[in-house]
């Protein structure tokens, strides 16, 4: 970023793909509370479909430090 030139793929591009591995661990890590049950994505909102246990997931369970809290 120092030197403005863009990066090796576009921002959204990589977003996307570390997006499809978080899903995975998800998956791979609350395989046990899913009880075999699949879930839906949602990439327009980055959000489950209407499962609110499985979006709570997707943030740490611990506060961050200060300075890498997020908005809202």
């Amino acid at each position: 970023m120092l030197s403005r030139e863009q990066p090796n793929c576009p921002i959204e591009i990589g977003a996307r793909t570390v997006a499809v591995c978080h899903l995975g661990n998800i998956m791979y890590l609350h395989r046990e509370e899913l009880g075999g049950n699949s879930l839906k994505w949602d990439p327009a909102k980055w959000e489950f479909v209407g499962n609110d246990e499985a979006n709570r997931w997707q943030d740490y369970p611990y506060p961050r430090r200060e300075g890498y809290e997020l908005p809202g």
